[in-house]
């Protein structure tokens, strides 16, 4: 059986990542991987990496294999750099 726990993270931070737009859900996973960082200036600065390539492209190409109820695999590359 799968277990699923949830991080720790800092609720002033996860506010503080939703108050600049983030969505909160993508805020959540930064503010418990510690990847946010006060500049001192109460402004919040994320390390995110530059957009993919052909991201609208496979988000379409998700979404219609959801629509078609057609495998996914996911693959994650666990040491990758924040």
């Amino acid at each position: 059986m799968t277990t699923v726990q949830q991080r720790p993270y800092d609720e002033s931070v996860l506010q503080r990542l939703v108050d600049s737009g983030m969505h909160p859900v993508i805020a959540r996973v930064y503010a418990a991987r510690q990847s946010a960082s006060d500049d001192g200036d109460g402004l919040t600065s994320v390390c995110m990496q530059p957009p993919m390539r052909d991201l609208a492209r496979a988000a379409q190409r998700l979404a219609r294999a959801i629509q078609r109820r057609e495998p996914i695999a996911v693959i994650g590359d666990y040491d990758a750099a924040i």
